[in-house]
């Protein structure tokens, strides 16, 4: 300790503990904010679609299939069973469509169920749990269930599938079909997903 020409007895200790002290003030700041930057992420997400309330965005509940989801309204809470429209993901064997399915693609019949199973983990890993833009076409599928083009974040749901080869191009007219040749013609070319198989040679 030494005397201070004011009057009063200087610690060069406490100032030492008050620079430690700011530090850790400091570093304790960032840590909170951080983690609850990190939290309420999927929160701030969240309202930023609800804001969007002239668009009709859907939160995806459950996928049944490669091409079958199932979703709820963010405005009526009403739940549904939606179809992706202009796709077909390898349906599961024996079920409508898995002959023409493996006559499209020339898939082996023993590998369906487990191309029906890539593909719907494909789709979960993509939509599950996120919100959707849904685009109705006023049709439906065999099962009665509503036809839609769906998207995230502006990606389009039927490109996704068809890019990675987990689903074909159907052959009924609509909207993207163009566009959606393309992109299973794309698929097709790399080999990927359900094209990966050799074509049967023929006799």
């Amino acid at each position: 300790m030494t005397e201070n020409p004011r009057g009063y007895r200087y610690n060069p200790l406490s100032k030492r503990a008050g620079r430690t002290f700011i530090i850790l003030f400091f570093v304790v700041t960032v840590t909170v904010i951080s983690f609850l930057t990190r939290g309420l992420g999927p929160y701030i997400n969240h309202l930023r679609y609800e804001a969007k309330s002239s668009l009709n965005f859907y939160k995806c509940m459950g996928v049944i299939s490669g091409d079958t989801i199932r979703v709820v309204s963010n405005r009526t809470a009403v739940e549904k069973i939606v179809r992706i429209a202009g796709i077909q993901a390898p349906p599961r064997p024996g079920s409508p469509g898995a002959a023409a399915f493996l006559s499209a693609t020339g898939c082996p019949a023993h590998e369906l169920l487990n191309l029906s199973g890539i593909s719907r983990n494909a789709l979960q890993i993509w939509v599950y749990k996120h919100l959707l833009d849904l685009e109705f076409t006023n049709h439906v599928d065999d099962h009665g269930y509503e036809l839609v083009y769906a998207e995230k974040n502006g990606v389009d749901i039927g490109y996704k599938q068809l890019r990675a080869g987990q689903a074909r191009v159907t052959d009924m007219p609509q909207k993207y079909r163009t566009d959606y040749l393309v992109f299973e013609q794309e698929s097709k070319d790399s080999r990927a997903g359900v094209w990966r198989f050799p074509p049967p040679v023929e006799k």
